[in-house]
């Protein structure tokens, strides 16, 4: 499900257009621990404030092909429109939102 960019989101926002079950998976992929039991606004809250400080580790994990996809989107203003394996490992632990913008699907 795309959300349509008509400006600048915030992390809150676009995790807050993921389903329950979607968080879910995000605080799995990233090992957070004591969350399981938090409804839906508190759960996007948590993430909010704990996948900025998962980046160093997640870097550490990183393939080349998924480090380039995080460097083209740094490069664009967080736009891509690749669509690869990797961008999806990106999307599973909330580092990437798909997005439209005037009819055209970003990451």
């Amino acid at each position: 499900m795309a959300v349509k960019a008509t400006n600048d989101f915030t992390l809150d926002q676009l995790l807050g257009k993921l389903t329950v079950g979607q968080l879910s998976n995000i605080r799995k992929n990233l090992e957070l621990k004591n969350m399981s039991s938090l409804r839906k606004p508190e759960l996007i809250q948590a993430l909010t404030d704990k996948i900025p400080g998962t980046v160093p580790e997640q870097l550490s994990y990183m393939t080349e092909q998924q480090y380039t996809v995080v460097e083209e989107l740094l490069s664009n203003d967080g736009m891509t429109q690749t669509n690869s394996i990797e961008l999806i490992f990106l999307n599973s632990i909330g580092y990437t939102h798909p997005v439209e913008v005037d009819g055209e699907a970003f990451a």
